[in-house]
């Protein structure tokens, strides 16, 4: 009866048993596989519960009930005692709202074979006919199956990507002053740290006072940041005493705050101090007068540094010393990646020239514990030279264990990251693309505006025009006074005509008959009617592209070419780039299609180049997405608001225009060279 084999044990492990009895397997083979089989299913539940998080009460009961199956089939032996059990995640699953067919006929099948099946109801051969065919098992296993199920769809997907990356630096919300104004030599930048469950955010109250005393009066821009920021926080009420009565704004990173801190500043150099652990008035000093001396240098604060100096509680003096060490390891190991010099890269306090300052703060990807270490990359790929000074601080508390325990995660996955970022050039300085293109002129006055503004700054050097765009007339003048401006047509075949898409047009012009003659007909006519509303505008038209690149279909660009001639038009868009053949297949079928009718009718097609989502979402890389080719065809789709619903403007394409607009102006700060 104790044999793991019988009929009365329902675990995984009898049943490997009674298959190998059956001459499935060797005895041997089933305990390797009931092992092994065993192992995948606990990693697989531990998984789950990691990664997933639970919505409601039925969620955490049913996350709970998960853990009750690996017991059951795991276990060397399981009889009808154990599976008592069952009755938890068969009350939630009957409780579920979202029971699907599977769910039921699991129900239906685990009471036919572990309730209904009493030997006193169906018979002795019938009842130990299910226990040998392991029919008790699978009910378990079918019960287990939709359990896991319903937990999945009571549950959220855990954003542990959140815990482990750092946090992105968003683009200037409004576009700072490069050059200083007169009369303001110094700027002072505050992050004011405001972090619930860290004591460490309230650095020293004391010092924090002796620092504002001393630069009130001067351009002072204190920002808070965290996720505990409100009125009656100590560090809140220091600078209300002090004259702040209210913050210009709020981030939710130090890097972020500062930023937005040098956006609103207006001084020659820029002085950041890192109010955690808040330095003395002879580092301020110090920084100063060294970098009167040059403009071309950053000046750092070096906790670790011979002449440095700690004043520390003795309660804290073993969790201080040991952290101390694990920098010091953890900056030799950081050297020896990135290739830097410097000993201490996360003291936070530093003075630089403000048209410095603004391009990190352009040119950079984090904003979190990477953003110091990605500062020294970008000033060693960028000969920028970085002096460090001693610092003198009182460190009265310590970090809170989750907070280092997390930047001890940023580390190990960031500088990899940051090796290998620096390994493709991304924070190598790139010439400015004079052939953005941003098409779409005349949608809403948004995305006029958004490039007026781009244009003005000499960014987008290329406007593509809709003829039939409601506002195209829209500060046309504008922009048509900026010198160097080139303006095209941006062909429109299906813009605000819901009878006419894309697809269909496509299938017009493979398929041949009446109706693709008659397609391209009207293409001709619609073409002709566009270069005149163009015309009529004051629009002086120098090439050609299309909207959702209709100017591809097979066949049309043959029909257009006498227009083409008689308007001058000889540059037309080939948007024929390795990166489409993943992002947008057709549209690279196309494009290589049409390379051959370009070289036929001698078009001369302008290599281009798409900047992804992600790219935008990424300074560097943009830069370098832009910058290998200084004479390819950026397209780019701005909008300085996001009107489009406003006006019911029929394009899928619409908030992640202010993302672009955003992206693309901060590439005129990055550029700003000192004049020294």
């Amino acid at each position: 009866y104790f044999d793991a084999a019988h009929y009365g044990s329902q675990s995984l492990k009898s049943f490997l048993l009674r298959s190998a009895k059956s001459g499935w397997f060797s005895n041997a083979s089933a305990d390797l596989l009931w092992l092994s089989i065993s192992l995948a299913v606990c990693l697989f539940t531990a998984g789950f519960w990691i990664t997933r998080k639970p919505r409601k009460m039925i969620g955490r009961a049913l996350f709970f009930c998960i853990g009750i199956f690996p017991y059951l089939w795991c276990m060397p032996e399981t009889f009808k005692y154990s599976l008592t059990v069952l009755a938890f995640p068969v009350a939630f699953l009957m409780s579920s709202s979202r029971l699907s067919r599977f769910d039921k006929f699991a129900l239906l099948f685990g009471a036919c074979t572990l309730s209904f099946s009493g030997l006193d109801l169906v018979g002795s051969w019938l009842f130990f006919a299910i226990q040998k065919a392991s029919l008790p098992f699978f009910a378990t296993v079918l019960l287990g199956i939709s359990t896991f199920r319903q937990a999945w769809i009571f549950s959220t997907s855990k954003n542990w990507n959140a815990f482990f990356q750092d946090e992105t630096l968003p683009s200037f919300e409004n576009l700072p002053q490069v050059n200083a104004s007169a009369g303001v030599p110094v700027s002072y930048l505050l992050a004011i740290p405001m972090i619930a469950d860290d004591a460490s955010s309230t650095g020293s109250l004391s010092t924090i006072n002796e620092l504002l005393s001393h630069i009130k009066g001067t351009d002072c821009i204190a920002v808070p940041y965290g996720n505990l920021i409100h009125e009656q926080h100590p560090l809140s009420l220091v600078f209300k005493r002090h004259g702040f009565e209210q913050f210009p704004a709020v981030a939710r990173t130090r890097n972020e705050a500062l930023q937005k801190a040098a956006a609103l500043s207006r001084g020659e150099v820029l002085v950041a101090l890192n109010l955690e652990q808040p330095p003395s008035l002879e580092f301020v000093q110090n920084a100063l007068q060294k970098l009167g001396l040059s403009k071309d240098r950053i000046i750092r604060a070096n906790r670790r540094l011979p002449q440095s100096r700690f004043r520390i509680p003795v309660k804290h003096l073993p969790l201080v010393y040991g952290r101390h060490r694990m920098g010091l390891a953890f900056n030799r190991w950081v050297r020896s990646m990135l290739g830097i010099t410097l000993s201490d890269t996360h003291s936070g306090s530093w003075a630089m020239p403000r048209t410095i300052a603004l391009r990190i703060f352009s040119s950079l990807k984090f904003s979190g514990f990477l953003f110091d270490l990605e500062l020294s990359v970008f000033c060693q790929e960028n000969r920028i030279t970085e002096i460090e000074l001693p610092v003198s601080l009182n460190l009265l508390s310590e970090k809170s264990p989750h907070r280092i325990f997390r930047e001890f995660a940023i580390i190990f996955w960031g500088v990899p990251l940051l090796r290998s970022r620096k390994r493709d050039g991304l924070y190598k300085s790139y010439p400015m693309n004079h052939a953005i293109t941003s098409d779409d002129w005349g949608l809403t006055p948004g995305v006029n505006l958004g490039i007026l503004e781009l244009a003005r700054l000499g960014v987008v050097s290329r406007v593509s025009a809709m003829a039939r765009g409601p506002f195209l007339t829209h500060h046309l003048s504008e922009l048509k006074s900026i010198p160097g401006i080139c303006l095209g047509i941006h062909f429109d075949l299906t813009y605000d005509r819901k009878d006419q898409k894309a697809l269909h047009l496509l299938l017009r012009c493979i398929i041949p008959g009446r109706r693709r003659e008659q397609t391209f007909h009207d293409a001709t006519e619609d073409l002709k009617a566009q270069l005149h509303t163009l015309k009529q505008a004051g629009i002086q038209v120098s090439y050609l592209d299309g909207h959702h690149h209709i100017h591809l279909l097979p066949g049309l660009l043959r029909r257009l070419k006498p227009l083409l001639a008689e308007a001058g038009i000889v540059e037309v868009r080939l948007p024929f780039e390795a990166s489409l053949l993943w992002q947008k297949p057709a549209l690279w079928l196309l494009a290589l299609s049409a390379r051959r009718v370009f070289k036929q009718l001698d078009l001369r097609p302008l290599a281009c180049t798409y900047p992804s989502l992600k790219e935008l979402q990424d300074q560097p890389a943009l830069r370098r997405r832009i910058g290998l080719d200084p004479t390819a065809e950026v397209i780019v789709h701005p909008a300085a608001v996001n009107d489009l619903e406003i006006y019911s403007i029929p394009d899928f394409y619409r908030a992640d225009r202010v993302l672009e607009f955003r992206a693309l102006r901060m590439l005129n700060i990055s550029q700003v060279r000192d004049p020294q």
